[in-house]
């Protein structure tokens, strides 16, 4: 007996069975978090826009980003430690190119991106004046909007709830750690719209 394949027209009209208890699965699309960008380049000129990425998982917003220029995440780790993952976007005026904003120093990682490159610091960061050094991360991705101006994208991150040097709190900011690879996804692959308006004075 020889057996034709149905003709996609064939199809047409017809209910495909699906098995008691099992439903169409449907791919579920990532979360897409989005930070606004505003802040000044030079006395006459400023930088406006938006940056997207799509969130990491595991990362629990803390705020509504899109009514913010920061981002605020939460990342459950081992035992008692979290960290707390920020993401901004400074305005920068400078002739420097991405790489030379980057710098060589970056022990947990660096490549280029679209428009520009980036770079990740740590397992140690330092805190503000007067205040102790921090177990954490700091992410840097200089994206070019025109002629010596930039849009900085910054994750920044710091372990906190344990010991901060504690085997716990080092291995969440080690090199290819969870949290670190996806900081440097957030780096090389979020999608920008900014541009640089000029200041009304008036």
């Amino acid at each position: 007996m020889r057996v034709r394949p149905l003709a996609l027209g064939a199809l047409a009209g017809v209910a495909l069975l699906v098995p008691a208890g099992a439903s169409a699965a449907t791919p579920k699309t990532p979360a897409t978090t989005t930070v606004k960008a505003r802040g000044g380049l030079t006395s006459e000129t400023m930088l406006v826009g938006t940056v997207s990425f799509t969130t990491p998982k595991g990362w629990t917003a803390k705020n509504d980003a899109a009514r913010h220029t920061t981002a605020a995440f939460r990342v459950d780790g081992p035992g008692a430690c979290q960290a707390r993952v920020w993401v901004s976007v400074r305005a920068v005026a400078t002739s420097r190119n991405a790489e030379q904003q980057v710098g060589t120093a970056t022990p947990l990682g660096h490549g280029t991106r679209p428009g520009g490159a980036w770079g990740i610091l740590g397992p140690t960061i330092a805190g503000g004046e007067g205040e102790p050094l921090r177990t954490g991360l700091l992410g840097t991705a200089p994206v070019r909007v025109q002629a010596n101006r930039w849009g900085q994208i910054r994750v920044e991150s710091d372990v906190v709830g344990c010991d901060r040097e504690s085997a716990e709190a080092t291995g969440m900011v080690a090199k290819d750690a969870t949290l670190v690879r996806q900081a440097a996804h957030v780096l090389a692959k979020a999608r920008t719209r900014l541009r640089v308006v000029r200041v009304d004075r008036d």
